[in-house]
């Protein structure tokens, strides 16, 4: 009987060891996602699971997470370029006017080639969600309604919300 606990501890051990670390990229995700706690549970817990690897860790969760933006920016730009309809026809008047437009803005442009480079940095849709304070946690909140309302604030984040919090109720439903 002893034997047999053992070895279901051992199965048990061994199973949440596996689950832990093929999802452990996508739950740290699922985790920033949660306008609760984004980065910010993160900077708390992993020095105290991690030690002195913290930042390092942090930044691994920082590596996937700009990974998994990227690639939905790319098919959310994809998606909508392929979807602007016909093109739009220009009258000669029109594009005569227009090229007068962008020649009146030459001088404009010899001065900005000509300036010294400045690099200016712009926020992201990511930066700006996590620029934002954490929202406080209540037993009533609803992460799927949260998503869906700031949808339009944070269109590429709310596709991978859908995405990654359905991966991680699925595989909790199924587990």
């Amino acid at each position: 009987m002893v034997e047999e606990i053992r070895l279901m501890e051992l199965a048990m051990a061994q199973k949440f060891d596996n689950y832990w670390s093929e999802f452990h990229g996508f739950k740290v995700v699922a985790t920033i996602l949660d306008p609760r706690f984004k980065m910010k549970i993160n900077d708390c817990y992993f020095p105290i699971i991690y030690g002195d690897r913290a930042s390092g860790e942090i930044k691994k969760a920082q590596d996937i997470l700009l990974r998994i933006v990227r690639e939905y920016e790319g098919k959310l730009k994809a998606s909508s370029s392929s979807s602007s309809g016909e093109p739009t026809l220009v009258s000669s008047s029109q594009s005569t006017m227009v090229h007068s437009r962008l020649n009146s803005l030459s001088i404009f442009d010899q001065y900005l080639s000509s300036a010294p480079s400045t690099t200016t940095q712009m926020k992201t849709e990511l930066d700006y969600y996590l620029d934002e304070l954490v929202i406080p946690r209540t037993d009533t909140f609803d992460i799927l309604k949260w998503w869906n309302v700031n949808a339009s604030i944070y269109p590429t984040l709310h596709c991978m919300a859908r995405d990654i919090l359905a991966i991680m109720y699925l595989r909790l439903y199924l587990s």
